[in-house]
């Protein structure tokens, strides 16, 4: 713990040019790695990660789980349960376009709440870009976690597209309750919506 703080915190002896290629010793996905090595968790690992995923690095974070060293599972689990956070789905979810591949790659993360489900409800109904709506709309069709009540919670919304993808999950997921009923989107305005209901 006391090695990572000095990296993190110490001047570095040199100051690498661009040109090189160096990597600074103060790189996010270089203190993840010195982490695993050592095996440590605690504060200073927790804001690296959130450094890395504000960064768009997720995908090289997840990469260095899969190859992570044994002994390393304090630091292991500290970096699982930070990423499986909620912000880390908002910060992925809010990229434009959105990588498929390291959201499919965080969904499969244990710990996976529906506080961070209701964040990818709430980028569907949120994302300018229809493929990334499309994307979305993929990834909650047969999620793990009952999504009905936060489906509902947001149905409310009055944009016809919200209510029309709202609608898609809760027939899709096989998850709408015994006592939820369509019957007022079918009289909606937009057809889209009534063809849904």
């Amino acid at each position: 713990s006391q090695k990572l703080q000095r990296v993190a915190t110490g001047t570095p002896v040199f100051v690498p040019r661009a040109t090189t290629g160096a990597i600074d010793d103060r790189d996010p996905i270089r203190l993840v790695q010195i982490s695993l090595e050592v095996g440590t968790a605690g504060i200073l690992l927790d804001r690296t990660i959130d450094r890395a995923v504000n960064e768009g690095r997720v995908g090289d974070v997840l990469d260095l789980l899969m190859s992570a060293p044994s002994g390393a599972n304090a630091a292991r689990d500290a970096i699982v349960t930070r990423l499986a956070h909620p912000d880390t789905f908002a910060r992925v979810a809010g990229r434009d376009p959105i990588d498929a591949v390291v959201l499919d790659r965080l969904l499969l993360l244990p710990g996976v709440s529906l506080e961070a489900y209701g964040v990818l409800l709430d980028a569907l109904a949120n994302c300018e870009q229809r493929r990334s709506r499309r994307l979305l709309l993929d990834r909650l069709v047969r999620p793990p976690v009952d999504l009905a009540p936060l489906i509902l919670e947001r149905l409310s919304d009055e944009r016809w597209f919200v209510q029309r993808n709202l609608l898609i999950l809760l027939t899709r997921s096989g998850c709408t309750p015994a006592t939820f009923s369509a019957e007022p989107w079918t009289t909606h305005p937009h057809p889209h919506v009534r063809y849904e209901a």
